[in-house]
């Protein structure tokens, strides 16, 4: 996570993604902050936390990591700050990579792809209305999201 790094491609600006999230937010430069949020959150912090051994799960350790960028989130949306925003989500998607990588013990899980015009479903009446669709099984809230795991491909549940 230190050495990754985000490009906002319209201010054309690469920049060390964590470098935001180091250090807890200056309640003097920014006065508001504690109006959004509730439980301020920084690697710092985590960092003293996992030096004194705090964290009894790594749940415990991946909802801290975590609460980091949603309160990015929560402060920057707002604001309209879409650069800090885009840097949080950005930033929570390789942590959430390189986190479950590390529970799966380094191995990675590829998951299939979305629906492509190779992987169409057909409908029940084959030639008829709705034949060549790409199905809509993988759609919530009307978002698009990855289709799940194939169950052989599952890690198994923790007990």
């Amino acid at each position: 996570l230190p050495s990754a790094t985000y490009t906002d491609k319209s201010a054309k600006i690469t920049e060390k993604a964590t470098l935001h999230f180091e250090k807890p937010v200056d309640t003097a430069v920014f006065a508001d902050y504690i109006e959004f949020v509730e439980t301020p959150m920084d690697l710092e912090t985590v960092d003293r936390k996992i030096e004194s051994g705090s964290y009894m799960t790594p749940e415990d350790f991946e909802y801290d990591v975590a609460l980091i960028f949603k309160n990015c989130e929560y402060y920057n949306a707002p604001k309209k700050n879409f650069h800090m925003v885009n840097l949080g989500k950005h930033t929570a998607k390789i942590f959430r990579k390189l986190f479950a990588e590390k529970m799966r013990g380094g191995s990675v899980i590829k998951r299939p792809s979305l629906p492509t015009s190779a992987n169409r479903v057909p409908s029940a009446s084959m030639g008829g209305k709705g034949a060549g669709k790409v199905s809509t099984m993988g759609k919530v809230g009307g978002k698009k999201r990855p289709a799940s795991p194939v169950p052989e491909e599952r890690p198994s549940k923790r007990v």
